[in-house]
């Protein structure tokens, strides 16, 4: 209402047009002194990610419930200290709506769960990572098991001429009870495949289970390959 009185008010003020939005760009422009930079010609340097970063840090209470310092107010995506991820800013902002409905008695809480972020490099060939590192696993002293080969020569890369992929190469990861932990995985299209290992992840589906879900995969495709990749884990 306020918005509609207000347009209505500046629609009977001789030279206003409300067709057009609203550009400041040069007033800034000829307010500014010639020495100071506009927003346009301004870059980010590693003092401005250091403060916005503590910014973040500072702001974000719970980042695993998306809260702030302000109980009613929750910060997702470029405002909270996390993972600069769009998909990422999508969950948390799932996150952060199921929390308000619950501080409304509307349904249940949620928590925001990192360990499964995929990472992936769009190179040629790609390079898809999630969960743990052997590194850290390692660091962690921490139980593990692993598959893991390079040079693949699978049935489905001859199928495509790619007998001899040199650059194709995974490791996969997972614990006592055979519950994966992280996957690394260089290839064609590894995207794919570590998309189907987040969702493992996601649904706490182990190696073993993994496995015979994949035996019925399209073939040849590279998701049918992780029938392959798991079998060396299978308890």
């Amino acid at each position: 209402m306020v918005m509609f009185i207000l347009a209505a008010f500046l629609g009977n003020i001789q030279g206003v047009c409300l067709a057009q939005p609203a550009d400041n760009t040069k007033i800034n422009k000829r307010d500014s002194p010639p020495t100071e930079l506009t927003a346009d010609q301004q870059g980010q340097t590693e003092e401005d990610i250091e403060i916005t970063q503590k910014i973040r840090q500072a702001v974000v209470n719970d980042e695993s419930l998306m809260r702030t310092t302000n109980p009613r107010i929750f910060a997702v995506g470029d405002c909270a200290a996390t993972i600069q991820l769009a998909r990422v800013a999508d969950q948390e902002a799932f996150v952060a709506a199921k929390n308000i409905l619950a501080e409304l008695d509307r349904g249940p809480d949620a928590a925001m769960d990192y360990g499964a972020v995929p990472s992936i490099l769009f190179t040629c060939p790609q390079l898809a990572m999630v969960g743990q590192t052997e590194a850290s696993l390692k660091q962690d002293n921490r139980t593990y098991h692993k598959s893991v080969a390079k040079n693949l020569n699978w049935p489905t890369y001859r199928r495509i001429g790619l007998e001899h992929l040199e650059h194709a190469a995974y490791k996969i990861l997972t614990d006592e009870n055979n519950r994966i932990l992280g996957a690394h995985i260089l290839s064609d299209q590894a995207s794919g495949l570590i998309n189907t290992i987040k969702q493992a992840m996601l649904n706490d589906t182990t190696a073993d289970e993994l496995y015979r879900q994949t035996l019925i995969s399209p073939c040849p495709t590279r998701e049918s390959d992780l029938s392959y990749m798991l079998k060396p884990l299978l308890l």
